[in-house]
């Protein structure tokens, strides 16, 4: 029996490891302040795809995160736990069913500064096959590419 979990718990470890991310960014948003992501497809770079998102409100330890991706609107309710902190935004699926995966986004809330009352969200992208250049667009600083 002590064979069989130990040889259970090599063979899973290696999936538990954190993915390597193409891109990250950090966002320190007020409320109603709105954050953007383009998303300039390869091959299609005139028309970019857009996440935007805002928060709206903060009671207790949860936060309302309406997000957009595509004209098509979110609303989230994240709490400063750990597993309820994030939500995912698939960018585009994986239609072939190829090894590479699907392209998609992690937004993570990171901390709330009450005395400035903004909260810290964290971006992570993950596309291994490199479909996207990804640009920043935060209202508090100038534009900056990440491609």
């Amino acid at each position: 029996m002590n064979k069989f979990l130990l040889t259970l718990t090599l063979f899973l470890l290696p999936l538990c490891a954190e993915p390597n991310w193409t891109s990250k960014h950090r966002f320190s948003l007020k409320k109603d302040e709105i954050a953007k992501i383009h998303f300039f497809q390869k091959g299609k770079e005139d028309k970019p795809y857009v996440f935007k998102f805002r928060w709206t409100l903060y009671a207790g330890d949860q936060v309302i995160v309406l997000s957009n991706y595509r004209d098509f609107p979110r609303q989230h309710t994240l709490y400063f736990k750990r597993s309820l902190h994030a939500f995912t935004q698939t960018l585009i699926s994986d239609t072939y069913r190829n090894s590479l995966g699907k392209t998609y986004l992690l937004l993570q809330m990171h901390s709330f500064n009450a005395k400035e009352k903004k909260i810290n969200f964290d971006i992570y992208i993950q596309d291994r096959s490199e479909r996207f250049r990804t640009v920043y667009i935060d209202p508090n600083k100038k534009a900056d590419d990440d491609a």
